[in-house]
């Protein structure tokens, strides 16, 4: 039998004794959410903060996860943009030399 160290609630359903763990930390509140947004919005500062929020011990695990996600998100549509953007230059330059 699994032994983990978590306290586990039922779920509010009546009939229903899957067991659920609860959450050990607190959630991220309203305010933190839109301060995070704001460094979110910010270039530059965005990607120093998720680093942050990365490696930081005292950052909840939610907000950690989350930010682990988002910067593998903005690592792909950086590549994906650099690329499309080679290539639409590439296109637009082979077309002007073309022309002349």
């Amino acid at each position: 039998m699994d032994q983990n160290n978590y306290n586990y609630t039922q779920q509010n359903e009546p009939g229903n004794y899957n067991m659920v763990p609860v959450d050990q930390q607190d959630p991220v509140t309203f305010s933190q959410w839109m301060l995070t947004l704001f460094f979110m919005l910010i270039p530059i500062v965005n990607f120093v903060m998720l680093i942050v929020w990365i490696t930081s011990d005292e950052t909840q695990p939610s907000k950690k996860n989350w930010a682990k996600a988002q910067l593998i998100w903005m690592i792909v549509s950086m590549i994906i943009g650099f690329t499309f953007s080679f290539f639409i230059r590439t296109a637009i330059l082979g077309f002007l030399g073309g022309l002349f």
